[in-house]
């Protein structure tokens, strides 16, 4: 009976000793109780302010802090969750997320796909190679990719793209002169898109030099190249493929949720006011989102919010946005402003009074109105 006794000590002496080595608790006259939390001891973790002391005969070059504690910066309006993390950012979409669409706003028109522009830019090549059009040169950093001039007389055609030439020309009635057609593939604002811009200019451009034309020399031109272009991405005609030299086009995104110097979230578009106004109203269509009043000269849209929704009481798109009933939450409309920042614009949530709306709130909104864009 003594030795099993012994044994038990010994074992349960072993143990203690495993889980004090594994949870660092205090044994040994250490003022923290044995089985002590130890958790959350990095919060307050400080560095000692006793030097190291080397020995004169050996290099202190080579004594370094195996586990230094970081500087935390301060970042305004940020927050702490002791208890319980943030749900994560709400995930939106649509049904026609990788449909194809042209788009038209003025005179512009342009094509959206629901794929990455490394896998658009060998479409666009193809297209080209498929209607007989060679391409002169092509600058994949900016998404540029120039056809070889065309000169295009009063004749029929096979390719679409030379037809589209003569039926302009030929409504102008003038046949002379050259053509060429300019691709543009750019990064889309919805995540995991892209936009095919094209251009038509009646004199040959220098592929190494030119900057890309505001406006095409035909319109007409270019809608008809962009309609034909459309309806090949919406048949499929091109083998799915994925370019390496695509992957060289300018990653910025025209669309991301950032924080402004005051720490609210803010939706930046790297457009020019006509399509950031534009964008931001179809996405607050698709969003079914109450719009009551749009003030497009000083930039803003009046939104109207179900009453029934911020008290929690009915299932709704806006059910997640308003974590609970506040007072916070009592008028019923937001404002969503549209103010030039930087090469581009931003968007924010704020209440009619003026003020921003909590961060929570204003991002989960910002990026719903993202993610519904075009």
């Amino acid at each position: 009976m003594r030795s099993q006794g012994a044994r038990v000590v010994a074992i349960s002496s072993l143990t203690l000793f495993g889980l004090c080595w594994l949870s660092g608790c205090g044994l040994f006259g250490q003022e923290r109780a044995v089985f002590a939390s130890t958790k959350d001891d990095y919060l307050d973790a400080k560095t000692a302010p006793v030097a190291l002391v080397v020995p004169e005969d050996l290099d202190p070059s080579a004594v370094r802090d195996s586990w230094p504690i970081p500087d935390i910066q301060l970042r305004p309006m940020q927050k702490v969750f002791p208890e319980k993390a943030p749900m994560p950012t709400g995930i939106w979409g649509r049904e026609d997320d990788n449909s194809i669409r042209i788009k038209k706003l003025g005179e512009r028109r342009w094509i959206v796909v629901g794929e990455t522009p490394d896998q658009v830019w060998p479409v666009v090549k193809q297209f080209l190679a498929d209607n007989g059009v060679g391409i002169a040169g092509q600058r994949a950093e900016e998404g540029i990719i120039f056809s070889e001039a065309l000169d295009v007389e009063n004749e029929d055609y096979a390719d679409v793209v030379r037809t589209a030439l003569r039926n302009t020309r030929r409504d102008a009635g003038n046949f002379a002169g050259l053509d060429q057609i300019i691709f543009r593939v750019e990064q889309g604002i919805r995540r995991g898109s892209a936009e095919v811009h094209v251009r038509h200019v009646s004199e040959t451009a220098s592929v190494d030099k030119s900057d890309w034309p505001e406006k095409s020399t035909a319109v007409a031109i270019e809608a008809e190249v962009v309609n034909e272009l459309g309806a090949y991405f919406a048949a499929g005609l091109a083998q799915p493929s994925v370019s390496i030299v695509g992957r060289q086009i300018s990653t910025g995104t025209k669309a991301a949720v950032v924080r402004d110097d005051k720490g609210y979230p803010v939706l930046h578009l790297n457009v020019d006011f006509d399509r950031a106004w534009a964008t931001v109203g179809q996405a607050l269509e698709r969003s079914e989102m109450n719009v009551t009043a749009l003030h497009r000269d000083e930039g803003y849209f009046e939104v109207d919010i179900d009453p029934e929704i911020l008290t929690g009481e009915t299932e709704g798109l806006f059910r997640r946005l308003i974590p609970g009933r506040s007072d916070r939450y009592s008028d019923r409309s937001i404002l969503v402003r549209i103010d030039a920042a930087g090469n581009g614009y931003d968007v924010n949530i704020r209440w009619p009074q003026g003020g921003p709306v909590s961060v929570e709130l204003g991002e989960q909104i910002l990026v719903m109105l993202r993610e519904l864009a075009a």
